[in-house]
């Protein structure tokens, strides 16, 4: 005699949870050298303050008072998680006409999206953020990659002295194209350059760290953009070529994402050793999978949930190319 199924919602969970994280695991991001994990706590409530720190000024002229010492600025960005989920509906019926399978299809689908969702919200909302004024602005109410950064907007605590450098800063460069590899090493020096020149609010250069990473970040989907980056840093790809080697002393580490649209730009980040990150994964809640059912309906409800956000932090180790 066949075996009745007396538990749609224990059956569910049991065989589906499984082969969702199975799926999930096998999808490794790979961007995860360009942000940083930022926990939150039930202590934060429902929102998360981030702090970029001011600079101290020059040294100059003491007069004995302690006031006279500087306070350093304080730069704030408030940040609230974002809940993402889905899941979907089975019958009673269906499980017990063993019609699993397809569930199980279904949530190894859906553990192959969650896997790899995180990094699509960091390349769309923040690599690529088409204009400032959203929730995804940084501390200084602009994009990650602007023409207008400043020591200005938002600042919450001046500090002593009172920012002295208020004019905007710009990380947005002309590209000199991707046709050979020489136009790829200009924008290089330009982007070191740059970042090199970038100020904090006291007008004081943040010069360039003494052991530091570079990335290189371009769409996988663009084959001429991704050679050409290959062939500038990774002297694997062309060790017969004896041109253009100076990209090679930089340990340029190239990755490639499907996410990117704007396919002939592309993107240099600098990471301090032992500093923060460009960008910050703000992560309230792990992934979390749960099953209800309705017994009128004779249907069983099986979702998955998690709470996250995408944000920079430090939009002067960050350079991009159009």
């Amino acid at each position: 005699m066949p075996t009745l199924t007396t538990s749609g919602v224990s059956t569910t969970l049991e065989v589906l949870t499984p082969a969702f994280e199975a799926a999930r695991e096998q999808v490794q991001p790979h961007l995860t050298d360009l942000y940083d994990d930022i926990p939150m706590t039930d202590g934060d409530g429902t929102e998360k303050k981030l702090y970029a720190t001011g600079g101290y000024s020059k040294p100059r002229e003491m007069y004995g008072n302690p006031e006279h010492l500087d306070r350093l600025g304080s730069y704030v960005l408030t940040a609230k998680p974002i809940t993402y989920g889905n899941g979907f509906e089975i019958r009673d019926d269906e499980l017990s006409d063993a019609r699993i399978k397809s569930a199980l299809v279904d949530a190894g689908q859906l553990g192959t999206y969650v896997g790899s969702y995180f990094e699509e919200l960091l390349v769309t909302n923040i690599i690529e953020q088409a204009s400032a004024g959203t929730q995804y602005d940084g501390f200084d109410g602009q994009m990650l990659f602007s023409n207008s950064h400043t020591w200005t907007v938002s600042d919450q605590t001046p500090g002593i002295p009172a920012p002295t450098y208020t004019s905007t800063q710009d990380n947005l460069l002309a590209t000199s194209g991707i046709a050979t590899v020489g136009d790829v090493l200009t924008d290089l020096y330009a982007g070191l350059a740059a970042m090199d020149g970038y100020v904090n609010d006291k007008g004081i250069r943040f010069g360039r760290p003494s052991n530091f990473k570079l990335i290189a970040l371009g769409c996988s989907l663009n084959g001429p953009l991704m050679q050409m980056l290959d062939l500038a840093f990774k002297e694997v790809a062309r060790a017969s070529d004896n041109t253009n080697r100076s990209g090679w002393q930089w340990n340029v580490s190239v990755l490639g994402s499907p996410h990117l649209t704007n396919n002939n730009n592309w993107y240099l980040f600098r990471i301090p050793a032992g500093g923060k990150k460009p960008m910050g994964k703000l992560n309230r809640q792990d992934v979390v999978t749960e099953t209800y059912r309705d017994p009128k309906l004779l249907l069983n409800y099986w979702q998955y949930s998690f709470r996250c956000r995408a944000l920079w932090l430090q939009w002067w180790n960050a350079v991009k190319f159009a």
